[in-house]
């Protein structure tokens, strides 16, 4: 085999968790971003108690971050539909569509 010649590896791209994926005669190289923090002793003692069981702290710490970005959109959607709940002009139009839809009611 040439240098450069992977032969018959394809490579597929990992999945967005960063979890690697097999099948016969693949290899997945799966690159992620490094990231580099200052813990202070309570999230060393944290992530020495989350990582006890069978987790790495990659793991912990991607968790962690998906998890507070899970909770932060949660409350951008929830923030959005309060605004649009409190809109007059919004509230006016979704009486107006459910009145038309009323009409077409079946039973």
């Amino acid at each position: 085999m040439a240098s450069g010649d992977p032969g018959n590896v394809t490579p597929i791209a990992c999945t967005s968790t960063g979890e690697w994926l097999s099948t016969t005669d693949r290899i997945t190289l799966c690159l992620m971003s490094t990231i580099t923090f200052r813990a202070d002793d309570d999230v060393d003692r944290a992530l020495a108690d989350l990582t006890s069981g069978d987790r790495d702290r990659s793991q912990v710490i991607r968790d962690a971050i998906l998890a507070a970005w899970r909770t932060r959109r949660a409350e951008q959607l929830r923030a959005e539909a309060e605004a649009l709940a409190a809109d007059p002009d919004d509230r006016a139009e979704a009486r107006a569509v459910l009145s038309d839809m009323e009409a077409l009611r079946a039973w």
